[in-house]
């Protein structure tokens, strides 16, 4: 009996995927079915090391880049609250009249329109004040809640014509019995902020104050 040649490995691969048949004077051997076994399970795990491996890298880079980002928004929000610490920095001076009251509060209203063209915008008058709701008027201390206009606004493209003004909001104290008078610039509190952040929130410094 002749020895039938054997398969070539393109045709042995071809018979084994069932492509195509091998010619009839051809021996195909049968499929390994042991050492695909084996290969599979080394590509399994294989598959599993890079996984291992790479899963990992990919965490931590995505941890660092978190941090990254916390870090960074940290430093923003610092350096925003310093900003708004050294705006808000008391301006304090002496009432050189306490009576009538008005006249008080226009001297120190002048003041505030003062401070507010000087910092935040050329133009403006002497600041607006009323006495903070709660506080009584008549009282040795009053508490008020100004606003400073620096620019005035022209609307434009649908709101053109519109008028409007840019205002500094401050909050001044008159000490009537001292006969002196601090006041701050101020900031909307986190309720009254479209989006609140507490790492920017800066508090009215203590001469401000309610008591």
């Amino acid at each position: 009996m002749t020895d039938r040649a054997r398969a070539s490995r393109l045709e042995t691969l071809g018979a084994w995927l069932r492509l195509w048949t091998p010619p009839r004077d051809c021996d195909v051997p049968p499929v390994p079915w042991r050492k695909v076994a084996g290969g599979a399970a080394v590509l399994a795990a294989l598959g599993v090391g890079v996984a291992l491996a790479v899963a990992p890298a990919i965490d931590d880079a995505k941890r660092e880049g978190a941090a990254e980002e916390r870090t960074a928004a940290d430093k923003r929000g610092a350096a925003r609250r310093e900003r708004i610490r050294i705006e808000q920095q008391p301006r304090t001076g002496r009432l050189t009249t306490v009576a009538p009251r008005s006249s008080a509060l226009a001297l120190v209203a002048t003041a505030i329109g003062r401070d507010a063209r000087e910092r935040f915008g050329a133009n403006g008058a002497p600041a607006a004040c009323d006495v903070t709701p709660g506080e009584d008027a008549a009282a040795g201390r009053v508490v008020f809640d100004c606003f400073a206009t620096v620019r005035e606004i022209v609307g434009a493209g649908d709101q053109e014509g519109a008028l409007g003004s840019l205002a500094i909001p401050y909050r001044a104290v008159l000490d009537f019995g001292a006969r002196r008078y601090a006041f701050c610039k101020t900031n909307p509190p986190p309720a009254e902020q479209a989006i609140p952040d507490p790492r920017t929130v800066v508090g009215v410094p203590p001469a401000c104050r309610r008591r």
